[in-house]
């Protein structure tokens, strides 16, 4: 038969863990910053005017200017939505290594 007092020393001790444990097992949430991403630039397309000539495609020098511009816009634009694609892998990644 087991003494009263070793009873009780083992339950005080088992309490004592139990305690000791909750408490290290308390999880602080760090409250993130939303991720502010600018305004994408609009795209404001300049005139070009195709005409055809005798089965030729043919373009004014200010209309194949006004092509060259738009294509650059369009590279521009493409490269910022990388960008921000790139800030949501960050963001999300830096997120799934403080959940661990």
């Amino acid at each position: 038969m087991i003494s009263k007092t070793l009873f009780f020393t083992t339950l005080f001790f088992v309490i004592l863990l139990f305690v000791l444990t909750g408490c290290n097992s308390t999880v602080v949430h760090e409250e993130r910053l939303p991720l502010e991403i600018p305004q994408a630039p609009e795209l404001k397309m300049r005139p070009v005017n195709w005409e055809i000539y005798d089965s030729k495609i043919c373009l004014e020098p200010t209309e194949y200017s006004n092509l060259s511009l738009n294509t650059e816009d369009i590279k521009g634009f493409i490269q910022y939505q990388n960008k921000v694609l790139e800030m949501y892998k960050n963001y999300y990644k830096n997120d799934s290594k403080t959940d661990k």
